[in-house]
């Protein structure tokens, strides 16, 4: 099975609890990039969570040719 390539737009309260953590626990998915509001919370969020790429430009999420999006 092909791994899906996912991005989230929006990285607030719901995104870091549920969503985030559960594209990050399944084995068919990899987390490719984080756009949200807020440069300091991003870079927490890169921290807390490993994530390889983030921006404040939601555009940008599909510079990284992501397979699917979150809205959250």
């Amino acid at each position: 099975m092909e791994i899906a390539r996912i991005a989230v737009i929006g990285a607030g309260w719901w995104a870091c609890e549920f969503h985030i953590p559960h594209v990050l626990e399944n084995p068919n998915a990899e987390l490719v990039c984080v756009s949200s509001l807020g440069k300091e919370e991003l870079e927490k969020i890169r921290e807390s969570f490993g994530i390889p790429h983030i921006t404040e430009n939601h555009r940008e999420v599909y510079s990284w040719n992501p397979d699917g999006v979150i809205v959250a």
